[in-house]
């Protein structure tokens, strides 16, 4: 029954009570007082409330911020982590990748590591530019 209540929340949210009255806690506590849910759950329901009622980058760079501190950064963690960062909407576009880096600033070392980095150098006449993937 919880689960179904869950998911019918996730799917059928409206206004901005969901999202600090049931997403945030899961978020902050890694549960919710009645309802089944962790961190990840919290996450996915600020995702689709981003999505379905209000676009809103901020509470997801929040809930990012949060669960980076509340995490302890194992195999697992990171894992999950760099999925829910490659969850961010609209990440290929240039203003929402400059938000989220200033976003990552906040984050605790494990979390910023996971990050892709740029490098560049200069060849003669021309630049080299390389991507390396985050650990």
């Amino acid at each position: 029954m919880k689960d179904a209540l869950q998911a019918a929340l996730v799917q059928n949210q409206a206004g901005d009570m969901l999202l600090m009255k049931i997403w945030g806690p899961m978020v902050e506590k890694g549960r919710h007082s009645w309802l089944r849910g962790d961190e990840i759950v919290g996450y996915e329901g600020i995702l689709v409330y981003h999505r379905t009622v209000k676009k809103d980058l901020d509470k997801i760079f929040w809930a990012l911020t949060t669960i980076s501190h509340r995490w302890e950064g194992t195999a697992d963690d990171q894992l999950a982590f760099r999925r829910m960062v490659s969850e961010v909407p609209r990440l290929a576009s240039d203003d929402t990748t400059k938000a989220l880096l200033a976003c990552s600033k906040m984050w605790s070392d494990w979390a910023r590591l996971i990050l892709p980095t740029a490098s560049e150098r200069s060849t003669g006449r021309a630049m080299e530019v390389g991507i390396r993937p985050g650990k």
